[in-house]
Protein backbone atom coordinates (compact mmCIF):
# COMPACT_ATOMS: atom_id res chain seq x y z
CA UNK A 1 0.00 0.00 0.00
CA UNK A 2 2.79 2.38 0.98
CA UNK A 3 4.65 1.54 -2.23
CA UNK A 4 1.60 2.36 -4.38
CA UNK A 5 1.18 5.77 -2.65
CA UNK A 6 4.81 6.58 -3.44
CA UNK A 7 4.26 5.51 -7.05
CA UNK A 8 1.17 7.73 -7.36
CA UNK A 9 3.04 10.68 -5.80
CA UNK A 10 5.99 10.19 -8.16
CA UNK A 11 3.66 9.98 -11.16
CA UNK A 12 1.84 13.18 -10.14
CA UNK A 13 5.14 14.99 -9.64
CA UNK A 14 6.54 13.87 -12.99
CA UNK A 15 3.31 14.86 -14.80
CA UNK A 16 3.47 18.30 -13.22
CA UNK A 17 7.11 18.68 -14.20
CA UNK A 18 6.45 17.57 -17.80
CA UNK A 19 3.58 20.03 -18.11
CA UNK A 20 5.59 22.97 -16.81
CA UNK A 21 8.62 22.55 -19.08
CA UNK A 22 7.35 24.24 -22.24
CA UNK A 23 6.06 27.71 -21.34
CA UNK A 24 6.54 30.35 -18.71
CA UNK A 25 4.16 30.66 -15.74
CA UNK A 26 1.47 28.01 -16.05
CA UNK A 27 0.60 28.31 -19.76
CA UNK A 28 0.39 24.98 -21.59
CA UNK A 29 0.21 24.12 -25.29
CA UNK A 30 -2.60 21.89 -26.53
CA UNK A 31 -3.44 20.22 -29.83
CA UNK A 32 -6.46 17.92 -29.90
CA UNK A 33 -8.20 16.04 -32.69
CA UNK A 34 -11.97 16.06 -32.11
CA UNK A 35 -13.47 12.95 -33.74
CA UNK A 36 -16.88 12.51 -35.31
CA UNK A 37 -19.60 11.51 -34.41
CA UNK A 38 -20.57 13.48 -31.31
CA UNK A 39 -20.78 10.40 -29.07
CA UNK A 40 -17.23 9.81 -27.86
CA UNK A 41 -15.97 13.18 -29.11
CA UNK A 42 -14.70 14.49 -25.74
CA UNK A 43 -10.90 14.83 -25.86
CA UNK A 44 -8.46 15.92 -23.15
CA UNK A 45 -4.86 16.92 -22.65
CA UNK A 46 -2.80 15.10 -20.06
CA UNK A 47 -3.09 16.06 -16.40
CA UNK A 48 -1.03 19.06 -15.30
CA UNK A 49 -0.37 20.29 -11.80
CA UNK A 50 -1.72 23.71 -10.82
CA UNK A 51 1.23 25.80 -9.65
CA UNK A 52 -0.14 29.37 -9.40
CA UNK A 53 -3.25 31.25 -8.30
CA UNK A 54 -3.62 32.83 -11.76
CA UNK A 55 -7.03 32.76 -13.43
CA UNK A 56 -7.35 29.65 -15.62
CA UNK A 57 -7.99 30.21 -19.33
CA UNK A 58 -8.06 28.77 -22.83
CA UNK A 59 -6.75 30.68 -25.86
CA UNK A 60 -7.37 28.82 -29.11
CA UNK A 61 -4.89 29.42 -31.90
CA UNK A 62 -6.67 27.29 -34.48
CA UNK A 63 -10.40 26.48 -34.49
CA UNK A 64 -12.68 25.36 -37.32
CA UNK A 65 -16.02 25.02 -35.51
CA UNK A 66 -17.48 26.12 -32.18
CA UNK A 67 -15.99 24.09 -29.34
CA UNK A 68 -16.77 23.69 -25.62
CA UNK A 69 -13.83 23.71 -23.20
CA UNK A 70 -13.55 23.03 -19.46
CA UNK A 71 -10.94 21.91 -16.95
CA UNK A 72 -11.35 18.55 -15.27
CA UNK A 73 -9.52 16.53 -12.62
CA UNK A 74 -10.05 13.45 -14.84
CA UNK A 75 -9.03 13.05 -18.48
CA UNK A 76 -11.73 12.27 -21.06
CA UNK A 77 -14.39 12.53 -18.36
CA UNK A 78 -17.28 15.01 -18.07
CA UNK A 79 -16.44 15.95 -14.46
CA UNK A 80 -16.13 19.75 -14.54
CA UNK A 81 -13.73 21.61 -12.25
CA UNK A 82 -14.65 24.85 -14.07
CA UNK A 83 -17.47 26.35 -16.05
CA UNK A 84 -17.75 25.51 -19.75
CA UNK A 85 -16.33 28.07 -22.18
CA UNK A 86 -17.81 27.93 -25.69
CA UNK A 87 -15.88 29.61 -28.48
CA UNK A 88 -15.09 29.60 -32.18
CA UNK A 89 -12.56 32.47 -32.03
CA UNK A 90 -8.91 32.89 -31.08
CA UNK A 91 -9.36 35.19 -28.07
CA UNK A 92 -8.34 34.33 -24.51
CA UNK A 93 -11.32 33.08 -22.46
CA UNK A 94 -11.19 32.73 -18.65
CA UNK A 95 -12.60 29.85 -16.65
CA UNK A 96 -14.22 30.07 -13.21
CA UNK A 97 -13.46 27.31 -10.70
CA UNK A 98 -16.36 25.24 -9.35
CA UNK A 99 -16.59 24.94 -5.56
CA UNK A 100 -13.97 22.53 -4.22
CA UNK A 101 -11.56 22.87 -7.14
CA UNK A 102 -8.66 25.13 -8.10
CA UNK A 103 -6.21 24.69 -5.26
CA UNK A 104 -2.48 24.78 -5.89
CA UNK A 105 -1.13 21.26 -6.32
CA UNK A 106 -4.32 19.94 -7.92
CA UNK A 107 -4.08 18.03 -11.20
CA UNK A 108 -6.24 19.20 -14.11
CA UNK A 109 -6.57 18.60 -17.82
CA UNK A 110 -8.16 20.71 -20.54
CA UNK A 111 -11.15 18.94 -22.08
CA UNK A 112 -12.89 19.84 -25.34
CA UNK A 113 -15.88 18.67 -27.35
CA UNK A 114 -17.86 20.13 -30.27
CA UNK A 115 -20.63 22.67 -29.75
CA UNK A 116 -22.77 21.43 -32.62
CA UNK A 117 -26.32 20.21 -33.06
CA UNK A 118 -25.82 18.23 -36.27
CA UNK A 119 -23.21 16.29 -38.17
CA UNK A 120 -19.63 17.53 -38.48
CA UNK A 121 -16.29 16.26 -39.74
CA UNK A 122 -13.34 15.36 -37.52
CA UNK A 123 -11.44 18.59 -36.72
CA UNK A 124 -8.42 19.98 -34.85
CA UNK A 125 -8.20 22.52 -32.03
CA UNK A 126 -4.96 23.95 -30.73
CA UNK A 127 -3.67 26.82 -28.65
CA UNK A 128 -2.65 27.53 -25.07
CA UNK A 129 -4.37 26.97 -21.74
CA UNK A 130 -3.65 27.48 -18.09
CA UNK A 131 -4.96 25.82 -14.98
Amino acid sequence: MKKSRHLVAALALSLGMMCSMNLSASAREYALIIPSPYAGSLQSTGLCQKTTNDTPYVKPRYVTISTNYFLSPFCENRTQATNIVTTNDTFKHSFTWQTGYGGIGGLYCLSAYPNVSGAYQKYNVEGTWSE
